[in-house]
């Protein structure tokens, strides 16, 4: 058969003794260093030639034209004139080469003025702890415990912007090869936020900011947007998120400077997807320090407010609140407290939110009355009602199946358990159905008939799965896989459907068995035009929403049901 190996030119694999795998690795060790040894004295000949005058009649007339002494006209200098002459004769590689070197020298020379004296890249001392409010003390301990991670959050007047941006220009000082990024939703807000901040923070350090050529500490510009701290070369960017693919061609002269220090204004306007793409994108150094700076949304369900919650218990991160009674009045001024007392006492609600970084309930939340709360498999077991709910869904809009359960005496609707799917047809969505409906043995796995079938009771009411009626093929379809399919009536309008789920005394969904019921139920929101009037309820993000109404359909249509 063409391109199959001759079994008789196949050796076994040899499986190798301790000894031979340790004298084995012991060869390999002396050949890499007998190569490391070759190549540095490569090197040191490269070296010694390009330090010999040149011998070359074209080379050393080049050189004399262009005025360097006849000592000076060495074979590096050779080299370099012949790429000076390319690079202005319009060679683009040239160019780009002479820059490279020009810049690896500018380093090496820096490194020898660090190796012959250390306080050549040591910035002026400064006590941070005297500048900064008492409340990032703690933050300040963290970042020198080794914590990567910072989220800082709260209200106006937090005094999170100033600290940020001193301590990561601490930290950057600290490291003569950590590049700096900071970043914007959008490019156009950075040169009074970020580019400010940190002009800011250097002046508050007492060193000094000149323009290219000019004899300071750091040198900084518009365009392109960067602040360079001249003793080292270490630079600082500024990048909006408007193309987040140009952060990918991000590259430095020196291989030793990577980003080490990240920065994220305004966090929460940001996508998280966008988000993780930067961080994989520019992360790359063994150190990476990140700040996360936002104002809490109002929203509790945003996203920025969910993943702060969620990562106040990771050892790995420090989440930070703090308001600007947390700041000295001497920092803030007596305009910036008066005007927050009459804040309070004009719009308390926009106050808690503004000020103190609290989430609130925003304008046309339509579900209140939906609370958090686990449920047991002992809790489920007592249930009397229970329903499924099925809403169609195939590639944007999910497959959504749900568990209810409700309790007329107390007009307590429960969700407990769910399945979601894309892009599956009718046969599959039935045989993670049957899945579901299974009984379950005391190991609890579903128990198999002798196809190995799920075994489950049709006839039961709770196995009744009721769906959109106006899907009648798919209902069909399910029947005659053997599931108990009805399809929901269409003479319950959505609108009294989401009436009637509003007027129930509690919704409670078990977050971890229902999440995706859980984040639509929280997050619906009613339309409401400019003028604060109800507009109507969105047919959007809504899939377990409407799965819900399918399952309590003949509940909302009966007028007595409590």
């Amino acid at each position: 058969m063409p391109g199959m190996a001759n079994p008789e030119n196949i050796e076994p694999h040899k499986i190798r003794s301790t000894s031979e795998a340790r004298e084995k690795g012991r060869a390999g060790g002396l050949r890499s260093g007998a190569r490391r040894r070759e190549l540095a004295s490569l090197k040191e000949a490269a070296r010694l030639i390009l330090s010999m005058d040149s011998a070359s009649p074209k080379h050393n007339k080049a050189m004399e034209l262009m005025g360097l002494d006849p000592d000076e006209r060495t074979n590096a200098a050779a080299v370099t004139a012949t790429m000076v002459m390319r690079a202005a004769e319009g060679d683009v590689k040239a160019y780009e080469a002479l820059s490279k070197n020009m810049a690896l020298l500018d380093s090496d020379r820096q490194a020898e003025r660090e190796d012959a004296d250390p306080a050549a890249r040591q910035a002026p001392p400064f006590d941070l702890s005297a500048a900064i409010a008492p409340t990032f003390c703690a933050v300040s301990r963290a970042v020198e415990a080794g914590i990567q991670e910072v989220v800082l959050k709260g209200g106006r007047g937090s005094a999170k912007s100033s600290y940020a941006y001193q301590k990561q220009l601490d930290v950057f000082l600290a490291r003569p090869n950590a590049m700096w990024l900071c970043m914007r939703r959008f490019a156009n807000t950075l040169r009074r936020s970020c580019y400010a901040n940190v002009l800011w923070a250097i002046r508050k350090r007492g060193m000094t900011i000149g323009r290219s050529g000019e004899d300071a500490d750091f040198t900084a510009s518009v365009s392109p947007m960067e602040v360079v701290y001249n003793a080292t070369g270490q630079k600082i960017l500024f990048s909006g998120l408007d193309d987040p693919e140009k952060l990918k061609s991000i590259t430095f002269d020196d291989p030793r400077k990577k980003i080490e220090i990240l920065t994220w204004e305004e966090y929460s306007q940001f996508d998280p997807a966008d988000v993780r793409n930067v961080e994989y994108s520019v992360l790359r150094a063994d150190y990476g320090l990140e700040f996360k700076l936002f104002n809490p949304p109002p929203d509790s369900e945003h996203w920025a407010n969910r993943e702060a919650s969620d990562k106040a218990d990771d050892p790995a991160v420090l989440v930070h609140h703090s308001t600007w009674r947390d700041v000295p009045e001497e920092f803030l001024g007596a305009r910036f407290v008066t005007n927050a007392e009459r804040m309070y006492r004009e719009s308390p609600e926009a106050a808690r939110n503004e000020l103190d970084g609290e989430c609130i309930e925003l304008q046309g939340r339509v579900f209140r009355n939906v609370e958090e709360c686990e449920v047991t498999d002992e809790e489920i077991a007592e249930f009397g009602w229970i329903r499924r709910g099925l809403d169609w869904g195939y590639e944007t809009d999910p497959w959504v199946l749900l568990d209810v359960a409700y309790d007329r005496k107390r007009r307590e609707l429960v969700i407990y358990g769910e399945e979601w799917r894309h892009h599956m047809l009718n046969a599959d969505t039935a045989a993670v159905v049957k899945e579901h409906l299974a009984e379950r043995g005391s190991d609890g796995r579903a128990i198999r008939d002798e196809d190995g079938e799920p075994v489950f009771r049709r006839d039961l009411p709770a196995n009744e799965v009721r769906c959109d009626i106006a899907e009648r093929k798919s209902i069909a379809d399910y029947r005659a896989y053997g599931i108990n399919a009805v399809g929901a009536s269409k003479r319950v309008p959505v609108a009294d459907g989401i009436v009637w789920l509003k007027g129930r005394a509690r919704i409670v969904i078990d977050r971890r068995r229902a999440p995706l019921a859980y984040q639509e139920f929280v997050r619906y929101r009613a339309e409401i035009d400019e003028e604060g009037r109800f507009r109507g309820y969105p047919d959007k993000d809504n899939h377990a929403i409407d799965a819900v109404r399918y399952a309590v359909f003949d509940l909302i249509a009966d007028p007595d049901t409590p």
